[in-house]
């Protein structure tokens, strides 16, 4: 495992121009039902700087998703940050 410097490596990954995507993870919680979840958003930046999403969602305290009727809240710090390619979901190559 490396230890690495986010803005530095994500301005490296959208120096090609190219469409990235950034998505972040809740922690895992316990739902009215009893079951064990977790939430997640992702946000598609045609010019692959996540960089400057991530600084968006550090600064609001937090990301907001609406699905249909619900509206989620993923708080920062979030449980985890993955960086991927539109055409791949998060730990496909895990």
């Amino acid at each position: 495992m490396t230890v690495i410097n986010f803005p530095d490596y994500a301005k490296e990954k959208a120096n090609n121009g190219e469409p990235l995507c950034i998505t972040f993870f809740s922690a895992t919680f316990r739902n009215v039902d009893g079951k064990d979840v977790s939430i997640n958003a992702t946000v598609t930046v045609e010019n692959g700087d996540v960089s400057t999403v991530l600084d968006v969602v550090k600064e609001k305290g937090g990301i907001l998703q609406i699905r249909g009727e619900e509206s989620l809240y993923i708080p920062w710090p979030c449980a985890c940050v993955v960086l991927h390619p539109p055409d791949k979901t998060p730990f496909q190559n895990s």
